[in-house]
C-alpha cells in the first residue's frame, strides 16, 4: 500500500469512532492520617476531623469557635477524564475579631493514579495564596511519586517532568498547613493537574478569521481529539495547500490543509485521533464554518506525533 494513503485511510478511520471516550487515567483520594481542623478563645476550643483512609470525590471540614469569630477550613474534590485528572484542596485559618486562634492541618493527603497500561503523565499545579498582608504563609509540600523528593512548595516553582501511571498507581503526596494567632487570614488553593504527556507536538501557523477549533491530547491510545463547533467541517491533511477565501472583517481567510479528509463535527465530545497506534506523523488540520454567505475559518495547526 501506498506509504502515503495508508496514513489517510488510518485517519479516516478514526474519524468514524466519534463515541465519547472512557476515563483511561483515575485517581483515589486517601487521608494518609487523620485530617483536622480547630478554632479557639481563652475560653475555649472547637475541633473537626475525618479518621485517616479513603476519601469521597469532594470531602470537607468547615468549622467555627466559641465566638464565631475564628473559622478554619479543609476541603478538597478529585476528578477523572480522558484529557485530564485533577485534585483541588483549599484550606483557610481566619481570624476576624479579639485575640483567638484556628488552624487547618497540618492535613496530608495521597493521590492515587491508575490506568490500565504504562500512561505517560506530566503535571501543571496552579497554587493561589490570598493570606492578608501580615497573617503566616500557608504551607504546602507536594512529591510526586511519593518517594521523598519533593516537587513543589509555595513560592516555588514545580519541578518539570514526566512519570508513569499504570496498574501500579502512580502517589501523589500533598500535604497543606495554615494557623493564624489574633485577627488575620491565611487562605489557599492547590489544583493539580494530571495531562497526556504523548510527545505530540501541536503549532499553531495562523489565526483564522473567526473560527474555533481546539487540539487536546488524551490519555487514550496517548492521541488527540479535535473539538470545534457543531456543524463545522473539520479538514485534515499530511501536506499545506492554501486555498485564499475572501477577508471577514480584515483577517485573512486561508485554509491551509489540503484536503485529505474532511469530517463535519457533530458532536460536542470531539474528534479522538488515536496517534498512538499509528506510525509517526505529520499533518494539518482546520475547521472550517460554511454558511450561505461566508466561510469562517480557525487557526491551521500542525500536528507532529
Amino acid at each position: 500500500m501506498n506509504a502515503r494513503i495508508c496514513p489517510r485511510i488510518l485517519i479516516a478511520a478514526s474519524l468514524c469512532c466519534c463515541t465519547p471516550l472512557v476515563a483511561q487515567l483515575q485517581g483515589t483520594v486517601t487521608a494518609v492520617g487523620p485530617l483536622a481542623v480547630a478554632a479557639s478563645t481563652a475560653s475555649g476550643s472547637n475541633t473537626m476531623s475525618t479518621p485517616a483512609g479513603p476519601l469521597p470525590w469532594s470531602f470537607g471540614l468547615f468549622l467555627a469557635g466559641p465566638s464565631f469569630q475564628e473559622h478554619a477550613s479543609y476541603s478538597g474534590w478529585s476528578s477523572d477524564g480522558d484529557l485530564l485528572a485533577q485534585l483541588h484542596i483549599a484550606y483557610s485559618a481566619r481570624v476576624l475579631a479579639g485575640n483567638g486562634a484556628a488552624s487547618s492541618g497540618v492535613n496530608t493527603v495521597r493521590w492515587d493514579l491508575t490506568a490500565p497500561q504504562s500512561t505517560p503523565v506530566s503535571f501543571e499545579i496552579d497554587f493561589r495564596d490570598l493570606t492578608l498582608a501580615g497573617s503566616p504563609q500557608p504551607l504546602v509540600v507536594v512529591d510526586i511519586g511519593d518517594d521523598g523528593v519533593v516537587e513543589f512548595t509555595n513560592g516555588q516553582p514545580a519541578v518539570p517532568g514526566v512519570w508513569t501511571a499504570g496498574p501500579t498507581p502512580l502517589r501523589v503526596r500533598v500535604t497543606t498547613y495554615a494557623a493564624v494567632n489574633g485577627i488575620g487570614q491565611t487562605l489557599a488553593g492547590l489544583t493539580l493537574r494530571a495531562l497526556p504527556a504523548n510527545g505530540i507536538t501541536v503549532t499553531q501557523w495562523n489565526g483564522g478569521c473567526g473560527g474555533f477549533l481546539s487540539l487536546n491530547p488524551t490519555f487514550v491510545d496517548k492521541g488527540l481529539t479535535v473539538f470545534s463547533s457543531i456543524g463545522d467541517l473539520v479538514v485534515l491533511g499530511l501536506d499545506a495547500a492554501p486555498i485564499v477565501f475572501p477577508t471577514i472583517n480584515g483577517l485573512p481567510c486561508i485554509l491551509l490543509p489540503r484536503a485529505d479528509v474532511i469530517v463535519m463535527q457533530t458532536v460536542n465530545y470531539g474528534v479522538h485521533l488515536p496517534l498512538g497506534l499509528l506510525p509517526p506523523l505529520s499533518f494539518w488540520v482546520q475547521s472550517a464554518k460554511v454558511t450561505p454567505t461566508e466561510i469562517r475559518l480557525s487557526p491551521a495547526f500542525r500536528v507532529q506525533s
